[in-house]
């Protein structure tokens, strides 16, 4: 739901998530008092978002979302508090440590709903979203942004219904489809749900309605293909795809690899820049070297022209005018087939 400026419209904002991945400093300690009761509060926080613009002296936001719900233990309030001046200061100065050009885990910027509501506390904005679900009934992509608020800030069973309805409405909705398949192969504990959700989001990819909102839309994949492998065993990715022409005629490509002997970075690349026409995962390994191998292999990284002759060889033969399966982006006739 955070976005901060500076993004194109091609690549979506990344979230708090992406922007603390791999920190080493420790969550935040915050204390803060309750609204209703007075009741003092301790919480530990992952991150917390600050408002580039300080709020006025009318203001009752403090101007920051923080990463979690905050319930009151006494009284039971939902984010109905007040920060202690020590905690607002402790925000406030992380803050100036992060523009300063040091990483930290409080982030300066606005968060927004997809509809440009700003966010000020999560329960505030999984309320908006779930009112933009009743405004907008037909719309899987209102319920697929409920799915991932709730997935933020724990509400795992919601989440699960919400990707679900998205789902009945669109089933090419890859995110959704990732976003439940690794609930499922995860936290959910249904792994072979989250197998069959997963399969049948891959097969959508070439004819997918939408990119997930979160992050080049590659990763999710191969951190479920990951998933994948350890609950279902050895799997392998068949592929079909355009591969260039001879005469005229468009030269399709169908090849399979074992998701065990690939580099998931040229996956990723692949996937994202390949005319695909088809993609499934199946249980039974390919023999031999194949096309997809060669292309996908990280082994070829190491040692992108040795033995790349003999390899094609062993490959199926593709026609003389089409792209050369070693990923040259010359003709075949003029790349390896001498």
């Amino acid at each position: 739901m955070t976005e901060t400026s500076g993004k194109s419209k091609a690549s979506p904002p990344p979230t708090p998530e992406d922007l603390i991945a791999g920190h080493e400093e420790p969550p935040i300690p915050l204390v803060m008092r309750c609204n209703v009761c007075h009741a003092q509060l301790h919480g530990i926080f992952e991150w917390a978002c600050l408002h580039p613009k300080p709020p006025s002296k009318d203001d009752e936001w403090d101007g920051i979302l923080l990463s979690r719900i905050v319930t009151c233990g006494r009284c039971g309030a939902v984010d109905d508090y007040t920060l202690t001046e020590p905690s607002l200061w402790r925000v406030r100065d992380a803050a100036l440590t992060t523009r300063g050009g040091v990483p930290g885990r409080v982030i300066i910027g606005e968060s927004r709903l997809w509809d440009g509501t700003i966010s000020r506390r999560p329960s505030q904005g999984l309320a908006r979203l779930r009112e933009l679900c009743v405004l907008h009934p037909g719309r899987p992509d209102a319920l697929r942004r409920l799915g991932n608020g709730c997935e933020r800030f724990g509400l795992l069973d919601e989440a699960e219904q919400a990707w679900e309805q998205a789902l009945a409405l669109d089933p090419l909705d890859l995110e959704a489809s990732y976003s439940l398949a690794a609930y499922w192969l995860g936290a959910g504990g249904r792994p072979e749900q989250g197998f069959a959700c997963l399969r049948r989001a891959i097969s959508a990819i070439p004819k997918a309605t939408t990119r997930p909102d979160r992050g080049p839309w590659p990763d999710h994949l191969l951190r479920l293909l990951g998933h994948a492998i350890d609950a279902a065993g050895p799997l392998a990715l068949t592929v079909a795809w355009l591969s260039g022409e001879t005469k005229g005629d468009p030269v399709v490509t169908i090849s399979s690899v074992d998701l065990r002997q690939i580099d998931f970075g040229r996956l990723s690349d692949f996937i994202e820049n390949t005319d695909l026409i088809a993609i499934d995962l199946v249980s039974e390994l390919p023999q031999g070297t194949t096309n997809l191998q060669v292309l996908l292999s990280a082994e070829r990284l190491a040692s992108p022209i040795a033995g790349r002759a003999t390899r094609v060889r062993a490959l199926e033969r593709p026609g003389r005018n089409a792209l050369c399966p070693c990923g040259s982006g010359k003709k075949y006739k003029r790349c390896c087939a001498g």
